[in-house]
């Protein structure tokens, strides 16, 4: 059989979002949920109350770090907490305002608010952290 190929559709794969987090816990194994239990840590998810972050790929290896399969964020920077403490695995959102060094400031999602990112190494008011941005924007 000859001819040609028409109409053909090309089929784009995305490639998977994957971060990498400390874990205290050397028995996790591939395949469990893990939600953001501590800054760049995380831990088996064990109730509906903790928001999973991802997938675990990998095992924990010798220090302790595994790679994650993100579902719920893909890209994280450096931020600010304002309105005080901003605890790692809070839903925050960004104020509105920049720091004098032009980072965006972060502050805790209260009730009705819509949260777009996630704190995954959080600090003091004022301090630098780092946050998740969600894939969908989560209404609190």
């Amino acid at each position: 059989m000859t001819g040609t190929f028409e109409n053909v559709v090309s089929i784009g794969l995305r490639t998977a979002d994957y971060q990498t987090f400390k874990t205290a816990d050397s028995a996790l194994v591939a395949g469990q949920e893990v939600y953001i239990s501590g800054d760049k840590t995380v831990a088996k998810r064990t109730s509906t109350t903790q928001l999973a972050i991802g997938i675990l790929v990998s095992a924990p290896d010798n220090d302790l770090l595994v790679n994650v399969r993100t579902t719920l964020f893909r890209d994280s920077f450096q931020a600010t907490a304002k309105g005080g403490a901003l605890a790692a695995g809070a839903l925050v959102r960004q104020d509105g305002t920049v720091d004098s060094n032009g980072k965006p400031n972060y502050i805790a999602t209260t009730t009705g608010h819509v949260a777009s990112a996630i704190v995954l190494s959080g600090g003091a008011e004022n301090a630098e952290i780092t946050v998740g941005v969600l894939h969908s924007p989560r209404v609190i």
